[in-house]
């Protein structure tokens, strides 16, 4: 009978050893994967792309060289690439990638590789130059204020106030971008998120209406939505609304 309680505490502390082993084989997976997702999501290869802000962007990198931040040649990173955007000091600064759809860039980074932490969009049913009265860009909001989880920081009026102004460049013009408004919404939200056929003047109202921060524009002109996955249901969005004037 000894024997028999002996195999079976052997067999027992065997079992523990495994499952322990298992949940530190899973844990450091789970730590490796997380510092990938991170370090794909802080890139900075993609910085030498980035435009001056001072004039459009050229033709796709294929075949040419990248400008240093700003040198003299500002070729893009692909010909999905339709802008750069920039609110300096914020977190934002990425180049913004549009897909036939919008689930090209969810997984993709802007070189077109799979990425958990994906790239920064336009709605695929806005004009690429930015020409539609309302346009959206979409992010994935991540801890650490990485990707669009940057946008978490407009939350502040302090800091909203001192990051209002960024830049947008495209491949025809270059605006500025004076932000207005934070707000929630959902992620069904019709006036939000369909942005074919929306009027500026329609948008600004209901951020007027809503906004958890709202100041008056002080020009009249295009407006563009930062919008993140933000809150405790799926649906739930975070977004920061900005008017557009060419420069």
């Amino acid at each position: 009978m000894s024997h028999i309680i002996r195999t079976l505490d052997r067999l027992l502390d065997l079992a523990v050893l495994l499952i322990c082993a298992l949940v530190l084989a899973v844990s450091g997976y789970s730590l490796l994967d997380n510092a990938l997702l991170y370090r794909q999501a802080d890139d900075p290869s993609v910085l030498q792309y980035k435009p001056r802000l001072d004039r459009p962007l050229s033709a796709p990198a294929d075949g040419g060289e990248a400008g240093e931040g700003g040198g003299e040649d500002t070729r893009r990173i692909s010909e999905n690439q339709v802008a750069w955007i920039c609110f300096e000091d914020s977190g934002v600064d990425f180049p913004v990638l549009q897909g036939e759809d919008n689930f090209v860039y969810l997984n993709r980074d802007p070189y077109g590789e799979f990425s958990l932490s994906g790239s920064i969009f336009l709605d695929c049913r806005n004009a690429p130059d930015f020409s539609d009265p309302y346009s959206v860009i979409y992010g994935h909001h991540m801890e650490h204020g990485k990707m669009f989880g940057c946008l978490d920081r407009y939350l502040d009026r302090a800091f909203f106030e001192a990051h209002r102004t960024g830049t947008l460049v495209t491949g025809d013009a270059v605006w500025r971008c004076e932000l207005f408004a934070v707000l929630h919404a959902d992620g069904s939200d019709r006036i939000l998120f369909r942005p074919e056929g929306r009027s500026a003047g329609q948008v600004r109202a209901y951020a007027e209406e809503c906004a958890e921060i709202y100041v008056p524009p002080t020009a009249e002109g295009r407006v563009l939505a930062l919008s993140t996955c933000h809150g405790d249901t799926f649906s739930s969005r975070l977004l920061v609304l900005g008017i557009l004037i060419v420069e």
